[in-house]
């Protein structure tokens, strides 16, 4: 490295579609010949082997990272400490994240920029990747610097995450590690530098014996695709509220004040022009929903601000933490990532207050068709996890009637159904995965969130002449069956269809489109019919006034000189 004490500065890198050539600067001794104060190594990885040749001053032209150069010191081969860490396909570039702000990854050098850490009062950054574990998606980085906490003893820093995938644009992650009081209570792992090792794994290094709680996830959004992000919102925000904000010294907005979560789900709409106190850090009042998980009766959701973040003022990302308790719900903010312990009802540190909402009473706009399957009137059994069965032949469920409402006729079997305590649930969004229709249902009636609640997702299938259906209060569970009692279920439906009447509420969205498209082709029909029969008197008419007029000539025809 014409370096006499081996340390060097990265000054500038430029990549040429398979090599990186990275100017350096030696900030130490060069009074020697053997010393230079530049040079130029050429970069290439294979696999998991590094290639580096170095040039004395500029890089040489088609300089080979394989070959040593006229004026090189000779090659290097590295052989990677990243246990061949590989990045999911589409990190490479930057991202937004929740913890860290801007962020690049570079699966090339299994690297990271944009994290850093201070532990022992010295900045810790970048990252590269040494480990990983396919089967839990788990990656282990350590800081590319080393810590030296007193004359002679280093430490390495390293930064276990767990990473899930959103969508393609989007993933979150756990850090897992302890809470570290030397890198100031950051979740970081610190361990004594030692030159002879090389080699390191997860199971080691990513087992904290104080794991991070559900909301201390972390979120990232590729940059440029944020719209592409936008998830549906957690079905308790899915209407239209008036809400009051509590600063911790002031309330404002009150009844004067509008958010719509309706008709687009997956945005949040802050209506400034009622109440001008800034929402979700964001200076235009539009937010994305990117994702959300339930912990009992609290939600932690995850928003993005695609507008104007130039100031301190406003965030990327805020976390809200939210309850909902009939038609009312609670909600806490706080800036970037959720903070360990955040409440719905509490002042976040780096908040900007809580929020008191109320439902504006518009459940009945959201209603949209059930899903096909359920398009019928029912008799069912209902069956619970521990084999107890009810309703069997004496029940009733119609969602023929309206189809956009399931009414279960509790004076025929009074068991609760989708956790409604009187029986009538709207259907409000229906998503088919392998066949199997998942609905979100709302309860417009009385809830208590224990045994009614005001959200009930359903997985239904058909198989032959049977539908059936299972529920779970809140949320969809993974992989939920429509057969298989799912943990926090009531049981499951088997449903014998009784009727497919096309008696159809016109009062509900798309009302009447079956009937109506009979009417209109019998409509269509006779008027081509009688199109027809006007169109034939017509030419019948024509053709009998030709051949009237032509008598007429002939009778009217002057006789003939020879005639006379």
């Amino acid at each position: 490295m014409f370096s006499e004490e081996g340390n060097v500065h990265c000054v500038h890198s430029v990549f040429d579609g398979t090599a990186f050539h990275t100017t350096v600067i030696n900030p130490g001794d060069v009074s020697q010949s053997s010393h230079h104060r530049f040079s130029c190594f050429t970069i290439k990885k294979e696999g998991s082997t590094i290639f580096m040749s170095d040039s004395e001053g500029s890089c040489t032209k088609g300089q080979d990272a394989k070959i040593k150069q006229n004026d090189g010191s000779g090659t290097l081969t590295l052989t990677s400490n990243n246990g061949a860490c590989s990045f999911p396909p589409l990190w490479d570039g930057e991202w937004y994240d929740s913890l860290h702000g801007d962020v690049t990854f570079n699966s090339t050098l299994s690297t990271v920029t944009g994290w850093a850490y201070t532990a022992y009062n010295q900045l810790v950054t970048p990252f590269t990747c040494v480990s990983e574990n396919t089967t839990s998606n788990q990656l282990l980085f350590m800081g590319d610097e080393v810590v030296e906490v007193s004359p002679g003893v280093k430490k390495n820093i390293f930064r276990c995450i767990q990473w899930k995938r959103i969508s393609d644009e989007s993933y979150f992650y756990y850090i897992k590690h302890d809470v570290n009081s030397n890198a100031l209570n950051e979740r970081i792992f610190i361990e004594l530098y030692d030159p002879s090792v090389t080699s390191w794994n997860t199971t080691t290094y990513c087992s904290p014996s104080s794991p991070p709680k559900l909301e201390e996830y972390h979120i990232m959004v590729k940059q440029g695709f944020e719209s592409q992000a936008a998830q549906p919102c957690p079905p308790a925000l899915i209407g239209r509220f008036t809400y009051t904000h509590d600063s911790g010294s002031t309330q404002t907005c009150s009844s004067s004040s509008s958010l719509a979560v309706c008709p687009s789900w997956d945005t949040m709409t802050f209506d400034y022009t009622k109440c001008s106190t800034e929402q979700a850090f964001s200076k235009e009042g539009v937010v994305k929903c990117l994702m959300f998980l339930s912990s009992g009766a609290t939600v932690f959701t995850s928003v993005l601000n695609p507008g104007d973040v130039t100031d301190s003022r406003h965030s990327v990302f805020t976390c809200y933490a939210l309850t909902r308790s009939n038609d009312t719900i609670y909600m806490s903010d706080k800036k970037g990532s959720c903070a360990p312990g955040q409440t719905p009802q509490v002042k976040q540190t780096a908040g900007s207050g809580t929020l008191t909402m109320e439902v504006l009473g518009q459940e009945s706009q959201v209603k949209q068709w059930c899903p096909s399957p359920l398009l019928a009137t029912f008799t069912y059994k209902h069956l619970t996890a521990n084999g107890t069965e009810t309703c069997t032949g004496v029940s009733s469920l119609d969602v023929c009637t309206n189809r956009t409402i399931m009414t279960f006729d509790y004076t025929k079997c009074s068991t609760t159904q989708a956790f409604s305590s009187e029986g009538v649930v709207y259907c409000v969004k229906s998503l088919v995965v392998n066949g199997v229709y998942y609905t979100m249902v709302l309860n417009p009636g009385s809830v208590d969130n224990t045994f009614y609640h005001r959200f009930t997702c359903l997985a239904t299938t058909k198989t032959g002449g049977v539908v059936f259906t299972t529920d779970r209060p809140s949320m969809c569970a993974k992989n939920q069956s429509s057969t298989t009692v799912v943990q926090g279920g009531s049981g499951t439906l088997e449903m014998i269809p009784e009727d497919f009447t096309t008696n159809v509420d016109e009062s509900k969205p798309g009302g009447g489109i079956a009937t109506g498209s009979v009417i209109g082709a019998v409509v269509g029909i006779l008027l081509i019919l009688i199109i027809a029969a006007v169109v034939g008197c017509i030419v019948f008419k024509y053709i009998k006034r030709k051949k009237t007029q032509h008598n007429d000539t002939q009778q009217k025809k002057p006789m003939s000189d020879e005639g006379n």
